[in-house]
């Protein structure tokens, strides 16, 4: 776990890191040099999940051996999916690209 202090928000403990995976971590199906030892230290101190509609098939070949739960999304509402696999956990933080925001 991480314990945050964010001035004018206040304390904040961190279970778990979702990131997205392409265009997060990773760069036309291919993880991005460097993500993975930085997963790997940051999964001494929180859970890593991994989300992606997985477009590229590759997830799975690009996240073995990581300390990350992978989650393929199945809906044809990625957005509304992603939020509800978001809430379902306690004390998150997210990460993503901004394509689509």
């Amino acid at each position: 776990m991480l314990e945050l202090n964010i001035p004018g928000r206040g304390q904040f403990t961190i279970h778990h890191l979702v990131l997205d995976f392409n265009g997060t971590i990773a760069f036309n199906g291919e993880m991005i040099p460097g993500v993975a030892e930085r997963i790997m230290l940051l999964s001494k101190d929180v859970e890593i999940h991994v989300i992606t509609a997985d477009t590229n098939g590759s997830v799975v070949g690009q996240c073995s051996g990581l300390p990350v739960n992978v989650h393929v999304l199945q809906s044809d509402d990625h957005t509304a999916e992603k939020g509800e696999f978001v809430r379902n956990l306690d004390g998150v933080i997210c990460m993503r690209d901004r394509k689509n925001q």
